[in-house]
């Protein structure tokens, strides 16, 4: 559980002032200078200070980016699945149990080369998926 709140202040309003509590989210809108509140999952934002890592409908291109902070590893895919999106919870799983995942839940495959892991389409299986 979060807990604590944030102050938002503008330096061109004077009397503006908002407390954000744990479990929204600020955004703004420059173009018409409008600030939008929202609810969100703050497990989502959070959870990295356990340990957790979430992926939550992320592209292939971002998750390749976190993976290779967490686990200090290379990563190249092709461009067409550059934008398949992915979901999963990662705790304390080694890479290739990670790798061996993603490949059940896309149709993609991987291979090592040198020291850079290659994410390709599993082309046999999208035919298996358009049957």
């Amino acid at each position: 559980m979060e807990s604590g709140k944030v102050q938002l202040l503008s330096p061109e309003v004077a009397s503006f002032q908002y407390f954000l509590r744990p479990g929204e989210r600020a955004s703004f809108v420059k173009s018409n200078n409008q600030l939008n509140i929202s609810e969100v999952n703050t497990m989502k934002y959070t959870s990295w200070k356990d340990g957790i890592l979430n992926i939550y409908n992320q592209p292939l291109v971002e998750v390749v980016k976190r993976l290779e902070k967490r686990y200090n590893q290379k990563f190249e895919f092709a461009d067409e699945l550059k934008d398949f999106p992915f979901t999963f919870t990662i705790k304390n799983e080694p890479l290739d149990e990670i790798i061996r995942i993603m490949e059940k839940i896309a149709p993609i495959k991987t291979k090592q080369e040198e020291n850079v892991i290659v994410f390709q389409l599993d082309t046999e299986k999208v035919r298996e998926l358009s049957r």
